[in-house]
């Protein structure tokens, strides 16, 4: 049976998903916000998230399957999570009148600890998937694996790629 027309039209409607899984969290993001440069700063942590995760992905010789695809357009908004947290608290100390430089070193070293204990209690869920049996373990293994990396991709862009470009989109004082 040739099943690559069924395929083509699911990667389709993969991608329409996707599509707008990010825009609606671009929206609500800069909803909250009210403000381009940092919505788009927190939306491209995503992109990076997902761009690491592949790598990661190939490297591990990992199959890429609608299971795994899906997981990872719907953990999109666990992705953007660490970005937000960090970025907030780069802009309250920038609010406080601290400097570009010492908002991103303080804001990002004070939520490091609750960032990661957050992410890794939602990777501790996915780490018992290694212990389902048979064809379970077999499809869903990879949708763990897949969706810890990007997990710990997410914490990665937050901690490195939001302190570093945070400082140049926060104004002094902006309340």
């Amino acid at each position: 049976n040739d099943e690559s027309e069924k395929i083509q039209k699911n990667l389709r409607h993969l991608y329409w998903l996707v599509g707008i899984i990010l825009v609606v969290i671009f929206v609500l993001v800069f909803l909250i916000l009210r403000n381009f440069k940092p919505s788009l700063l927190i939306l491209s942590s995503i992109a990076f998230s997902v761009l690491i995760t592949f790598n990661l992905v190939y490297f591990l010789k990992i199959s890429m399957n609608m299971l795994t695809l899906g997981g990872l357009a719907l953990g999109f908004g666990l992705f953007v999570d660490n970005s937000i947290v960090v970025f907030e608290n780069v802009l309250r100390y920038r609010e406080q009148g601290a400097s570009p430089v010492e908002a991103a070193i303080k804001g990002s070293k004070e939520v490091f600890l609750p960032v990661l204990a957050a992410t890794l209690t939602t990777m501790s869920v996915f780490f018992s998937f290694a212990y389902f049996q048979g064809r379970m373990k077999i499809y869903f293994l990879p949708l763990a694996i897949v969706i810890a990396s990007a997990l710990a991709a997410s914490m990665l862009v937050s901690f490195s790629l939001i302190p570093a470009l945070s400082p140049s989109l926060v104004r002094r004082g902006r309340k």
